[in-house]
């Protein structure tokens, strides 16, 4: 029964580190060895069913549209919007920076 106890303590344990390692080796994906053109950055502008991909520092971005994002605008800012390169806007959101590390990378620009 106790040896019962210890091995699902370890399976847990190791389940818990394997999807912490998992997440943190996504964080840290590196750019997908794609190059996007301007042109194809501003296609991507979530109209019509458009993708929506914003630029930052050289890195294309992918964002789902949605709860802050809607017809390819940010809810709350109208500097930002799909498909645009938003390097010098960023920094003024709430946000920041933080929330690219939750966004799927296409390329770079």
């Amino acid at each position: 029964m106790v040896k019962n106890i210890i091995i699902s303590v370890i399976v847990g344990v190791l389940i818990i580190g394997a999807a912490l390692y998992i997440k943190s080796n996504k964080d840290t994906e590196t750019t997908p060895e794609v190059s996007v053109s301007t042109a194809q950055l501003e296609a991507a502008n979530g109209k019509d069913n458009a993708d929506c991909w914003v630029a930052v520092d050289g890195i294309v971005y992918e964002i789902e549209q949605g709860f802050k994002w809607v017809d390819g605008e940010h809810t709350e800012s109208a500097e930002a919007y799909c498909g645009a390169d938003l390097s010098s806007t960023i920094d003024r959101a709430p946000h920041g920076r933080t929330k690219l590390a939750q966004l799927k990378k296409i390329g770079t620009l």
